[in-house]
């Protein structure tokens, strides 16, 4: 059975809509549990920007899933424990959840993918060893049936879903995201992949 994944990135449409920014964490912890897929602890604060027309679901100014309650509890019933729900507060506009992702799948396929591993000598240490991807492939045989949101190890910049999950975030029609195809083949005028 072929299984399609996705991307989760940033759409500036449909117009008129809310534009989020940064967010703060009523625990100074958060931040760092972040980084290393922890349940946030905290509640959070998300500035709204110029406001406008607030969605469904959309990403923040760092890429943090942001989701209507209703919209939250059901990509949870479906993703399970590797989501975990973060209350969020957003001026003008009320009660948010920021859908965390907790987990995280070796699963970049780097005879496809187009990316770099960052060396020794890159200027953040948190860096080193990581993945700059340019070209995203996932490789669906390293992907457990059950995993609906999750990052690619060592390169936890955008939550990756799957079709089902993309189904039910595209049925509310108020987004703010692309899905971009995480598991097609490279344009053949890509670069070819690099391992150093």
């Amino acid at each position: 059975m072929n299984r399609q994944y996705y991307m989760v990135e940033e759409n500036a449409l449909p117009q008129g809509r809310w534009i989020l920014g940064n967010f703060r964490s009523t625990d100074f912890e958060d931040r760092r549990r972040l980084g290393r897929q922890e349940p946030c602890k905290g509640v959070f604060t998300v500035d709204p920007g110029d406001g406008g027309r607030a969605l469904e679901f959309s990403l923040t100014a760092f890429g943090l899933p942001i989701a209507t309650i209703n919209l939250a509890e059901t990509i949870s019933r479906i993703a399970g424990d590797d989501v975990h729900l973060v209350p969020v507060r957003i001026k003008g506009y009320g009660e948010f959840r920021f859908v965390q992702c907790l987990r995280v799948l070796d699963c970049l396929d780097e005879s496809r993918a187009v990316f770099q591993v960052l060396g020794d000598d890159d200027p953040t240490p948190s860096m080193r060893g990581q993945y700059s991807v340019s070209k995203l492939i996932v490789d669906p045989a390293r992907i457990p049936a059950d995993a609906h949101m999750f990052h690619v190890a060592r390169w936890c910049v955008r939550p990756i879903i799957s079709s089902a999950l993309r189904q039910v975030v595209e049925d509310t029609r108020s987004v703010g995201v692309d899905f971009v195809d995480a598991n097609a083949l490279p344009d053949s005028a890509a670069p070819p992949s690099s391992q150093g």
